[in-house]
């Protein structure tokens, strides 16, 4: 929930179960960079915009085979995306929100998609990044996101 840096990739076009499914935008698979931090692939983290809260979600399949009448609203491939639990801001503060496994409220078509960033990995991980705070030993980085440590308290 880092405003500043999040851009939407696309909406929901349906959701089954524990999946949504996201119709991305020509505009996000055009990245201006081949940097892998912007490349929708399978495993990356997507954040949902759900009310006051964030759905987050792990790619599981991204695919160019859209139907007409979704490419027809301007989407070019479509991304499923695992739900996995939420980010819930606490009296609409985005710098007191917190993770939470599971889902509560799921996604409705047409809510926006976007590629998470450091600050939601950290929320997701309890990464505290501030020396004066930090009581954790750094014992491994995740493939995904290596500037994410894996903390062991």
């Amino acid at each position: 929930m880092n405003a500043a840096i999040e851009r939407d990739i696309g909406r929901v076009v349906s959701v089954s179960g524990s999946e949504a499914r996201i119709g991305v935008f020509a505009s996000a698979l055009r990245s201006n960079s081949s940097a892998d931090a912007v490349a929708l692939t399978v495993g990356k983290f997507i954040g949902i915009r759900r009310s006051r809260m964030v759905l987050v979600g792990i790619i599981s399949q991204v695919s160019t085979e859209v139907p007409h009448l979704v490419r027809e609203d301007g989407y070019n491939a479509i991304v499923s995306v695992d739900l996995m639990g939420e980010i819930i801001s606490v009296d609409d503060d985005p710098t007191h929100a917190h993770f939470s496994r599971g889902v509560t409220s799921y996604p409705a078509i047409g809510d926006s998609a976007f590629v998470m960033g450091m600050l939601d990995l950290q929320r997701i991980y309890e990464v505290d990044t501030n020396p004066l705070r930090l009581s954790s030993v750094v014992f491994s980085k995740t493939q995904r996101s290596p500037r994410a440590p894996t903390l062991m308290t």
